[in-house]
């Protein structure tokens, strides 16, 4: 995963697949041997009109980035191209 992690910016979205079986979409702002900074992670929920994103973390400050230790990361990929743009206009606003 380490050689993967080297190709990504902070502008990429991301999603994590963890250990517990949840999925979070989310930015990085920074990677170091054990732990990823994400930034505003959230993960998906089915609604009555379909799947829809809330924050990950849902007690704590959403304008805060949460460490997550690598060791609970099963899985690490781009985002699809649709659901990227879907999380950045969630989470900023802006419509792509």
């Amino acid at each position: 995963m380490k050689s993967y992690l080297k190709d990504l910016t902070n502008t990429d979205v991301v999603t994590i697949k963890l250990n517990s079986k949840e999925e979070i979409i989310t930015r990085l702002s920074e990677i170091t041997e054990n732990e990823l900074l994400l930034r505003k992670p959230m993960c998906m929920i089915q609604t009555q009109s379909g799947v829809g994103m809330i924050p990950w973390i849902i007690t704590g400050n959403p304008n805060h980035d949460i460490w997550l230790q690598t060791d609970s990361i099963m899985a690490l990929v781009k985002t699809q191209p649709d659901l990227a743009s879907n999380y950045i206009e969630s989470t900023t606003g802006l419509k792509l």
